[in-house]
Parts: C-alpha cells; sequence; structure tokens
C-alpha cells in the first residue's frame, strides 16, 4: 500500500472525513469530532407550537416563548408580516424568553403572530373580547333604546344610540 492511498482528507464543503483509497475510489469515513449535523432546536422543547391567546380590548396583550440559547434572535410577525417595535408594540429579550407586548389591544390587533428563528416558529392566535367599556355601552344602548324625550321648541341636541351620530331639531 503507498503512502498516497492511506492519505486522509478533509471535505471542505461538508467537513466529513475523506479517505483516498486508489485512483477511481474514495471512502467517507466516521469520524468522532465530525457527527452527522442535525437542526439544533431553536425554541425549548417543553413549550406549545401553536397557543392560543385572549385578552380584554384596551388592555395589553403578552405572547411569549423560550428560546433554547440566551443570545438566540428572533422575528416577530403579525398575519405573515414583520413586526418592527413601535409606541403599539414592544419586543422583549430577557435571559431565553422572548416577548411581544402589544399596548391597548383593540380589535384590529386580532390576528395570528409568530415568533421565528433559524427556519423555526412559534405561533399564537390572539382573541381580543370587549372590555368592560364596550360592554356597558351595548348595555346602555339596549336599556335606553325604546325611550323618547320632550324637549322645549327649537332645541338641538345629538345623541348616540347607534353606530351612527343623530342630530335632532324640536
Amino acid at each position: 500500500m503507498s503512502f498516497i492511498s492511506c492519505l486522509l482528507l478533509l471535505n471542505p464543503e461538508s467537513l466529513v472525513p475523506v479517505k483516498w483509497v486508489g485512483p477511481r475510489f474514495v471512502s467517507l469515513t466516521a469520524h468522532p469530532s465530525c457527527p452527522p449535523s442535525e437542526p439544533k432546536a431553536v425554541f425549548a422543547k417543553e413549550q406549545l407550537v401553536h397557543n392560543e391567546v385572549r385578552t380584554e380590548a384596551g388592555a395589553s396583550a403578552t405572547l411569549s416563548c423560550e428560546v433554547a440559547q440566551a443570545q438566540t434572535e428572533v422575528t416577530w410577525y403579525k398575519d405573515g408580516k414583520k413586526l418592527s417595535s413601535s409606541s403599539k408594540v414592544r419586543m422583549e429579550a430577557v435571559g431565553c424568553t422572548r416577548r411581544l407586548v402589544v399596548q391597548q389591544a383593540g380589535k384590529t390587533d386580532a390576528g395570528d403572530y409568530s415568533c421565528e428563528a433559524r427556519g423555526q416558529r412559534v405561533s399564537f392566535r390572539l382573541h381580543i373580547t370587549g372590555g368592560f367599556l364596550e360592554i356597558f355601552l351595548m348595555f346602555l344602548r339596549i336599556i335606553f333604546s325604546d325611550i323618547s324625550v320632550e324637549v322645549p321648541p327649537n332645541y338641538l341636541f345629538s345623541y348616540k344610540a347607534s353606530p351612527k351620530i343623530t342630530t335632532s331639531r324640536y
């Protein structure tokens, strides 16, 4: 066996050791320092992949996930569109916890959110329920919908008994 037939090479593309065994044959060899690479988990395994979150209108909504390593950077999306920090949306990273805080959540904030890193994701569906004020106003509309009011002649007033504002002159 010649010296050239026992030469151990390192394939620069895959970092897998290659053994030269002759002019026409190459043999791949397993090497303990180069185990086959598997995609590493980005997110902690003990969390759900899809989460349902509910909050009242006007309250803050917090979406939270755990990454496997503290230095992992994530990107947040709403309905497939990348989010950035603003006065409405705040992104936090503390240790391995990643949070998206939606300030004063409203009906338009409801939807599908995701936290993504290195091709992996944790998703959330945010539901906004009616807040106290919204329920109270609906209650007042029901109670006062059949009330008639007597007013002095030529009196101008506005009232809101339905979604549109009505002005009457008597």
